[in-house]
């Protein structure tokens, strides 16, 4: 039959001077060392604020901690992002069209997007699907000699233009042959006649940043959307309005790069109302 050994418990004795000075006069006892008790419970607060605030702090970023830093103004960007890394021939290849104006307020956008023949054709019939972002879009057209594909987005006058960040359209084309092909977005820096962001109130184009579709067709597999490890759930953009007054809007979703959370092209989702500071 085994045998539990009892514990030895070891006390650590509290000095019988500091005892007996306080049960002489608990009074005076507190008196005397009030700085001493003051700053053993600050010093206590302060562990205590650093464990739970980092706690906190760890969890809700899934292991990442980004900065509470404000993204700056920006040229604005149009990303083509396909819905899946590969496709089988006759998938339907689905591609976003995701719009960042940087902070700024815009009155349109043109998109100018051409494609390889060879791999893919437009949908017939629903080659693309206007967005939200703007009042009006005017233009969706399609033009199988040149392989070009062009959309328009417009602010109608007495609307508010867009600022922000969104789906400015989607693309549908049918995948014909295997192999590797892109949708690349015809821009030229300074160029009218391509893609473009204009700045409300003004002629001014500010695109500044383009991001083409790379697309894989493999009749023996598909691939699942992007996964992103470096995910955040929101950051801060510096905005300017429609009157340009400068504020803060909040955007949804985006990637830690360097510590700090901002837009990413595949993840971040909308921003909200560019608020005056």
């Amino acid at each position: 039959m085994e045998q539990t050994a009892n514990p030895t418990i070891i006390k650590s004795p509290i000095p019988q001077k500091t005892v007996s000075g306080f049960k002489e006069n608990p009074k005076a006892w507190v008196k005397k060392n009030i700085i001493k008790i003051i700053l053993v419970l600050l010093a206590i607060g302060v562990i205590l604020e650093v464990i739970f605030g980092g706690i906190s702090l760890f969890s809700a970023s899934g292991g990442k901690v980004p900065t509470t830093q404000v993204s700056g103004l920006k040229d604005a960007s149009i990303s083509l992002v396909p819905n899946k890394t590969s496709y089988r021939t006759g998938d339907e290849v689905e591609v976003d069209v995701r719009l960042f104006t940087g902070g700024y307020s815009t009155d349109s956008t043109d998109l100018v997007v051409k494609y390889d023949p060879v791999f893919l054709t437009p949908k017939t019939g629903t080659f693309a699907k206007a967005g939200t972002l703007y009042s009006e879009y005017p233009a969706l057209q399609v033009d199988k000699v040149s392989n070009l594909i062009g959309i328009s987005g417009i602010t109608v006058p007495a609307k508010e233009g867009f600022n922000g960040a969104g789906v400015f359209a989607k693309l549908y084309f049918t995948a014909l042959k295997d192999g590797q092909t892109q949708l690349s977005i015809d821009f030229q820096p300074g160029g009218t006649a391509d893609s473009n962001v204009v700045l409300t109130g003004s002629t001014n184009d500010i695109l500044g940043f383009i991001k083409n579709a790379d697309i894989l067709i493999n009749g023996s597999d598909t691939g699942a959307p992007a996964v992103n490890n470096n995910s955040c759930d929101s950051f801060r953009q510096n905005c300017l309005d429609s009157s340009g007054n400068s504020g803060v809007q909040v955007c949804s979703g985006g990637s830690t790069k360097e510590g700090s959370c901002g837009y990413d092209a595949e993840f971040t989702t909308s921003c909200g109302v560019c608020s005056a500071q």
